[in-house]
């Protein structure tokens, strides 16, 4: 079974949402919901409701977005041990709640200041990809706390499709993009639009936590298993 999990915190999606992986869901999952009304972050949120969950499996999603139809028996069918896997990433128009075909995004990297960027596209149904976007991944209950992928000493929120790939490769791990199935997913620009105040610089704390943890020589080889994405060099590899 996978628990399908959804941090959520004043999210006008959230209901449409919910409805979204019930009409699309085939197999056997269970849904838990927090709205995080004390403002105990979504990180600490994330946890909250992965020590409810019951599955085998867990399947964190953000509280806007929308799915293909059997999302979650096409992810079982190249789901193997050791992984984090995504469905395809396209864009979501929320009002409309519809899935937009001119985008698709399968693979992502990070760069020398541990920020996540999008990679080049890659054939395949099953592709690997440094790291993750962050709003939806599916990954072995166990795994899930073995690896601490959801750290709460990074703070509320922030950098997790960086921190899944670096824990993931470090785990001996891989992160793949199964793009038999696919999800569409709001992208928010203005300020207003986020739950969770961002300051005058977004995520710093996560980023600046991963990079103190993780800047080291133990990423080389993740970097090298990418061939340098980003503003990577072997130069930037001599200050790690």
């Amino acid at each position: 079974m996978i628990s399908v999990i959804i941090p959520a915190r004043n999210e006008l999606y959230l209901e449409q949402t919910v409805e979204d992986i019930k009409h699309h869901a085939r197999g056997e999952i269970e849904i838990l919901v927090g709205e995080d009304t004390d403002g105990i972050g979504q990180r600490a949120m994330m946890n909250k409701l992965a020590r409810q969950a019951k599955g085998d499996l867990i399947m964190k999603t953000d509280a806007h977005c929308s799915f293909s139809l059997g999302f979650d028996l096409d992810l079982l069918e190249g789901f193997e041990s050791g992984m984090v896997m995504a469905p395809y990433l396209l864009v979501l128009d929320a009002p409309q709640w519809t899935i937009l075909p001119q985008k698709k995004m399968s693979r992502y990297c990070f760069d020398t200041n541990f920020v996540m960027q999008f990679d080049s596209e890659r054939p395949g149904l099953l592709v690997d990809t440094m790291c993750m976007q962050g709003s939806c991944f599916l990954v072995e209950t166990k795994n899930y706390w073995d690896w601490n992928l959801c750290d709460e000493s990074l703070g509320s929120w922030g950098s997790q499709g960086v921190e899944l790939g670096i824990k993931t490769f470090l785990n001996g791990g891989r992160c793949v993009t199964n793009k038999r199935a696919y999800y569409g997913h709001l992208f928010r620009i203005d300020e207003m639009d986020f739950p969770y105040p961002r300051g005058d610089e977004p995520g710093k704390h996560s980023n600046e936590t991963l990079k103190a943890l993780y800047r080291n020589k133990s990423i080389i080889p993740l970097i090298e298993k990418f061939d340098f994405p980003a503003d990577w060099t072997e130069e930037a590899l001599l200050d790690l």
